[in-house]
């Protein structure tokens, strides 16, 4: 039998599971039998659902995680506080108990177990969590984001995914319902799906009230819903396999890189930058350069690394167009989105048929050769032009503060006093102070502004200012910049310098060409 890992590559809070119902079918405020003091159990007098004081293995340190069909199997024949019928929790039950983080909570934006949600909704900046790496803090007992009264340890780390273990719900990806389940990680107050065979920690749920039926067949959707992986496969021997040989362009910016990522995306018209779970390779395909024993990777030295085509958990093996991308990263940026002065491989190459024979996997080998390429601009000529080149200055970069009709910017742009702009630590770059731009014309105020802002990936410690020439336009608009061009609401926001890897992460429009003004211009 295999060993079960977690996965935790390019995803936000990064992993997936389908909403079996309405999530409006939340528990009522009821009137449950009292629970007896000194229980195992804790009654939340606002649902009436009664949950598990502690989490499975939360007081044991050699509690290594439960993947989800044992997770079903444990609440099922759980007996705790004088009660038998405890289950699974849906999403919406689990969420909750959710505390700290507006987002993800009842009626936040983040889509997790609402009807029809699937992995990708899972991997917004909506469902991550607005504290910095290693900044958590919820509200709850010993800085967890559940309410006052749950009790454990919502911190350990899993030893595999070497991120905090998520807590499982019921509800299934809709695209992926057979093995991606959601959760939510109560050590930073995000949400998501994973997949059935990565390994969480679970908090049984129970309710004097009867479970609202699933649409499809009426039955309990706890009790339907299933995600099933068959966890127990290993078919990398039959897998058909890349032997591919990395190199690299030159020295590297630091002096031991964070880890290298090698993995098959499902090939189509926007699979690049991959912000998903990867269709393909192992644990295997992601190595860690700090940890004892791992290999030289630089300039002289090649990395040669075997990628199986089968899925992450190798219970099944990949048929179809895939595309294979690399990722080196400098150093431990979460998630791990390319940034400056990372390398990277994958965008515009041809994608990769499996089987390799156009039959059937038999073993087969193909070997390949690939330099990977830096994010950002080389040393001697670091500044990055508006037109995606690089120059030795922005006087070098052929730049203009015209407003031409084909343009988003015009004559009448707003002054820096019509903006409110967001100031903030970006954490994906080391804490350097960045701006994001609500103008007032497009119906933003303070509130709105700051806690749009809050929500976005990588912001910490967000503040609003309003004029002063402290927006992103007055600042850098006439200088070589880029805009990414986000709506919300029917409303826009404009985001400076963030490349178009993080523009698309956001989901918004990435200008890579201009020319800008140096004032506001809403498109």
């Amino acid at each position: 039998m295999m060993t079960f890992r977690s996965l935790a590559v390019l995803t936000l809070s990064v992993s997936l599971c389908v909403a079996c119902s309405d999530t409006s079918d939340r528990a009522t405020p009821v009137a449950p039998e009292p629970v007896p003091q000194e229980s195992e159990v804790w009654l939340d007098e606002v649902t009436g659902l009664h949950w598990q004081l502690y989490g499975k293995g939360s007081d044991n340190p050699e509690f290594l995680g439960i993947i989800p069909a044992e997770a079903y199997e444990y609440c099922q024949q759980l007996e705790a506080g004088g009660y038998s019928d405890w289950r699974l929790p849906r999403f919406a039950e689990l969420q909750s108990i959710l505390v700290g983080n507006p987002a993800v909570e009842a009626g936040g934006e983040c889509r997790v177990g609402a009807p029809g949600a699937g992995t990708s909704d899972g991997i917004t900046p909506a469902c991550a969590s607005t504290a910095a790496e290693g900044e958590y803090g919820g509200p709850g007992l010993q800085g967890c984001y559940w309410k006052e009264g749950l009790k454990g340890a919502c911190d350990r780390i899993d030893p595999f995914g070497r991120h905090p273990y998520e807590t499982l719900a019921a509800d299934p990806a809709n695209d992926k319902p057979d093995n991606w389940i959601s959760y939510i990680t109560f050590a930073t107050g995000a949400a998501g799906y994973n997949h059935a065979c990565s390994l969480a920690e679970v908090r049984c749920v129970r309710s004097d009230e009867p479970s609202a039926p699933c649409e499809l067949n009426g039955q309990p959707c706890h009790d339907f819903y299933r995600s099933v992986a068959h966890c127990e496969q290993d078919l990398t021997s039959q897998a058909d396999t890349l032997r591919v040989t990395v190199t690299l362009p030159g020295p590297l910016p630091v002096e031991q890189p964070y880890q290298l990522l090698g993995f098959l995306y499902e090939s189509g018209p926007n699979w690049y930058p991959p912000i998903g779970p990867p269709a393909g390779g192992t644990d295997y395909n992601q190595v860690f350069f700090a940890d004892e024993g791992a290999p030289i990777f630089d300039e002289t030295t090649p990395f040669v690394m075997e990628i199986p085509a089968t899925t992450y958990y190798r219970e099944a093996l990949l048929e179809g167009q895939f595309q294979l991308f690399f990722m080196l990263q400098s150093v431990n940026v979460f998630p791990p989105i390319p940034v400056d002065g990372d390398f990277v491989y994958g965008e515009g190459e041809a994608a990769i048929a499996f089987p390799l024979n156009g039959a059937e996997h038999s073993a087969g080998m193909l070997e390949l050769e690939v330099e990977l390429s830096l994010v950002g601009c080389p040393d001697d000529t670091p500044t990055a032009c508006r037109d995606g080149s690089c120059a030795v200055d922005e006087a070098a970069c052929e730049l203009t503060s015209l407003c031409p009709e084909s343009s988003s910017c015009h004559p009448d742009c707003p002054g820096d006093d019509d903006i409110l702009s967001c100031v903030y630590e970006n954490g994906f770059d080391a804490g350097a102070l960045t701006v994001i731009d609500y103008p007032l014309a497009e119906g933003w105020n303070e509130s709105d502004a700051l806690e749009t802002c809050a929500t976005i990936a990588g912001v910490n410690n967000p503040r609003i200012v309003h004029g002063g020439g402290q927006s992103a336009l007055v600042q850098q608009g006439g200088s070589a910049s880029g805009r990414c061009v986000v709506e919300q609401d029917s409303k826009h926001y404009f985001l400076m310098d963030v490349g178009d890897i993080v523009c698309n992460f956001a989901g918004g429009v990435w200008e890579s060409t201009g020319p800008y003004c140096e004032s506001y211009a809403t498109p």
